[in-house]
């Protein structure tokens, strides 16, 4: 049964609904944390690495997937480089954790690390012999 998400993404279970709407959750989030350690003089907000976790760059990613499903292709380089890069940055941030100063938040490093593994596992799609240009028979 598909499941039609609030962004009109049309996703095919539950748990990738889940993914999808935290992919916006963790857009809106990076952008206020942004916002406030560039807008603001908030001792909490000025260099906090949650940033690198929470990616303003995911909102920008909602219309690439969006379109992806609408068509059935691939992301395609642009979106697949917009999911890899709050994987990158989260796996950054932990590494600033052992710098002497640094906020500590690996908690939500830790909670959002497993997240944006799991969009990138779903949505970017695996090649396969069956999916090759030109294409080959699959075996049964």
């Amino acid at each position: 049964e598909e499941i039609v998400d609030t962004a009109g993404l049309t996703v095919d279970t539950p748990v990738q609904r889940v993914l999808v709407d935290r992919m916006m959750v963790s857009g809106v989030v990076g952008w206020v944390l942004l916002l406030g350690w560039t807008l603001t003089d908030h001792e909490v907000m000025h260099g906090n690495l949650s940033l690198l976790a929470f990616s303003p760059a995911s909102l920008l990613l909602l219309p690439i997937v969006v379109r992806s499903a609408w068509r059935r292709t691939p992301l395609g380089p642009i979106g697949t480089g917009l999911l890899v890069l709050p994987v990158m940055t989260t796996l950054a941030a932990l590494v600033a954790q052992l710098l002497p100063g640094a906020q500590q938040h690996l908690h939500w490093l830790l909670l959002w690390l497993p997240l944006h593994l799991a969009l990138l596992a779903i949505l970017v799609p695996r090649s396969s012999p069956c999916t090759t240009s030109p294409p080959r028979p699959c075996a049964s």
